[in-house]
């Protein structure tokens, strides 16, 4: 009688942040559709945050299991109860959870047989070294056994053309935070890279030189004519490869923790344009409404 094969068992380990729980609970959906064990290990306010998601999940016959382990925020000077992102004084503050998560895995059933972890969950790659089991990573990170995107081709093929380049082929051009270079210095350096030919990243330090930079880029034309080998970033997808959103007018990002030193970087007469290109009847807002709708279909079928 041949030998029956071992049941797959993957252990999942959100971020404790909104924007990274969604997308590997529906992971786990996912995977468990397969017949594929499921366990998430998450701490109990973050539990309480996707249980109702999960418990429609076991309405359905999905079994997945929550393993909550108490985040020790007193050990790390942080009150108790602050186990998400959302809740921490400053991002410096997360936690881990490596000591805890040694001993659930002594314990676990079937014996856990893969790791999916998101990318800033870095304890997890000595949890995957110990057990001896591979690792998966939800983000980027190359060293790793394999990586999730929370992503399809058909939405980010520009994206996925880039990403796919052959290694050590882009150039990566960044001064450093105290190197003061004059605009005309900072021209020749873009006009080297576009001379190049080469994809490249070009790193540009806040202050009065970048402005008249900025100046020159968009009166010269230069990212224009530099624009196949420009990165991606979220707006320029949105906005310039699927063309379902609206710029806003934001110039500059607001940092992390900061957020109430900064000046109002979006005024209301922009956001209410924006919305009115985006709802109104004109022709442009109808057919950026209908991409939306393709997309979600392409969405839909990814996952199917």
């Amino acid at each position: 009688m041949a030998s029956q094969e071992p049941q797959l068992h993957f252990v999942l380990f959100p971020m404790m942040a909104q924007g990274h729980m969604i997308p590997m609970i529906d992971i786990a959906r996912i995977l468990a559709q397969r017949n594929v064990t499921i366990t998430i290990i998450t701490t109990p306010q973050n539990a309480a945050r996707f249980s109702p998601i999960l418990a429609r999940s076991l309405e359905s016959g999905l079994q997945i299991p929550l393993v909550q382990l108490p985040l020790p925020c007193e050990e790390a000077g942080i009150p108790n109860g602050c186990e998400n992102i959302d809740m921490l004084p400053s991002l410096g503050a997360a936690v881990s959870l490596f000591e805890a998560v040694e001993k659930v895995f002594e314990e676990l059933t079937p014996r856990p047989s893969c790791i999916i972890s998101d990318m800033l969950l870095h304890y997890t790659s000595h949890i995957a070294a110990k057990f001896n089991i591979p690792r998966i990573v939800f983000g980027t990170q190359v060293r790793d056994y394999g990586i999730i995107m929370n992503s399809f081709e058909e939405l980010e093929g520009a994206y996925a053309r880039e990403y796919n380049k052959k290694p050590k082929s882009v150039v990566y051009a960044c001064l450093g935070s105290i190197c003061n270079l004059t605009s005309s210095h900072l021209i020749q350096l873009g006009l080297a890279l576009e001379a190049s030919n080469r994809p490249f990243i070009w790193v540009l330090r806040e202050g009065s030189e970048l402005e008249d930079l900025k100046t020159w880029i968009k009166e010269d034309g230069f990212e224009e004519r530099t624009k196949a080998q420009d990165q991606f970033f979220n707006e320029k997808l949105v906005v310039q490869i699927l063309e379902i959103g609206i710029r806003v007018g934001v110039e500059s990002p607001i940092i992390w923790g900061e957020e109430k030193e900064i000046r109002v970087v979006v005024k209301k007469e922009d956001i209410e344009r924006a919305i009115e290109e985006l709802m109104g009847d004109r022709k442009e807002g109808e057919e950026r409404r209908k991409r939306v709708n393709e997309v979600v279909q392409m969405a839909k079928n990814m996952v199917r």
